[in-house]
């Protein structure tokens, strides 16, 4: 009797590894892309934070990065200012996905300064890719804009 596999087993075992990945590496990704996630989030709070206290200080808003004393680069994502009015906005691009990518995405946080009442109204959204908003956000319907993709807020 001979010891060992067929040619046929063998494939078919080849065959279920090759399936049970292709399930679980977009499973993943997913994940990886949820896990980075927060630390955007991080940054774009301590620049708000640091622009809000420069605002109390000096009268109005930051019109660089660079009169702020928080951080703008991560491990995964750099900061950027896109504007320093009502809102003040700040958008995080993800590092080592070029824009080019079919998978690329950017995040932004606004805050809404009511002068009337001092209140803070903070928001963000995810643009970019349909399924990595959807992922990011957790959101099943999101906005389709035309020009720049799919907002998803969060």
């Amino acid at each position: 009797m001979n010891k060992g596999f067929t040619l046929i087993e063998l494939l078919v075992v080849v065959l279920i590894i090759g399936i049970l990945s292709a399930i679980a590496l977009p499973q993943y990704q997913r994940a990886v892309l949820k896990a980075r996630v927060p630390e955007a989030m991080v940054l774009m709070d301590k620049i708000h934070k640091e622009a809000e206290l420069y605002r109390l200080t000096n009268g109005d808003w930051p019109s660089n990065l660079n009169l702020l004393e928080a951080q703008t680069t991560g491990k995964y994502y750099s900061i950027s200012l896109m504007s320093y009015q009502n809102p003040f906005s700040v958008v995080a691009f993800p590092i080592g996905i070029d824009q080019s990518d079919s998978n690329f995405y950017t995040l932004y946080q606004e805050v809404f300064r009511d002068e009337t009442t001092g209140t803070m109204t903070p928001s963000r959204y995810c643009m970019g890719s349909t399924s990595v908003c959807k992922a990011i956000s957790g959101v099943a319907n999101c906005d389709s804009q035309s020009f720049s993709g799919t907002r998803c807020t969060f």
